[in-house]
């Protein structure tokens, strides 16, 4: 057999990766909701690169395009907004279903308040800005529940100096459309009644 030495992989410091980097096993990045070929792909781009522009490729593609003349011997740098982008792009370009699959190995209970076609509706809203399944879940709560706590923070941004004009300026014209029913209908009774 014929063995290759692949570059070193060092974290985003320039050291060599360790546990105080992050994740310390490829468990943990099943646990932060990383697919396993969304981790393959960024790890295969480790010291390596297709000899194009194409970042993005599942198993079968890694393997077509593999060549080992184009292994750098340059330690390659683990960054992980880089792999959040590749795990990003395997997201948006997943099937829901098989999203929602994924979603329920690592949590079982994401969703069950609902029917599957709400839950397809909302991954299909939340994944393309998504770069985990974990961060699928934790963007997509307010789809299930309703908040429990309002900050100040969010008040004020939602809440601007004019807003109780706007309130009170809708609130008249909603009391004006009710006002304005309720004598139409008083009078079509009235008139009805001077007729019998």
């Amino acid at each position: 057999p014929q063995f290759a030495h692949l570059p070193m992989i060092l974290g985003e410091d320039r050291k060599r990766l360790s546990k105080r980097h992050g994740a310390a096993s490829l468990s943990s990045y099943k646990k932060d909701g990383y697919q396993p070929g969304a981790l393959i792909n960024y790890l295969a781009f480790l010291g390596w690169n297709p000899g194009t522009e194409e970042e993005i490729m599942d198993i079968e593609q890694l393997i077509e395009n593999f060549d080992l003349f184009r292994v750098q011997k340059k330690s390659a740098i683990f960054d992980i907004k880089k792999l959040n982008w590749i795990s990003s792009q395997h997201i948006s370009r997943q099937d829901n279903n098989t999203i929602l699959k994924n979603i329920r190995i690592l949590n079982s209970s994401w969703g069950i308040i609902k029917d599957e076609f709400y839950c397809l509706k909302v991954i299909e809203l939340i994944k393309s800005r998504s770069n985990t399944l974990l961060h699928l879940m934790e963007h997509s709560k307010y789809f299930f529940e309703d908040p429990s706590i309002f900050s100040d923070q969010d008040i004020d941004k939602i809440w601007q100096h004019n807003t109780t004009d706007i309130k009170k300026q809708t609130n008249a014209g909603f009391l004006r459309t009710v006002d304005m029913y309720i004598f139409f209908i008083l009078l079509i009774t009235e008139i009805y009644f001077k007729f019998i």
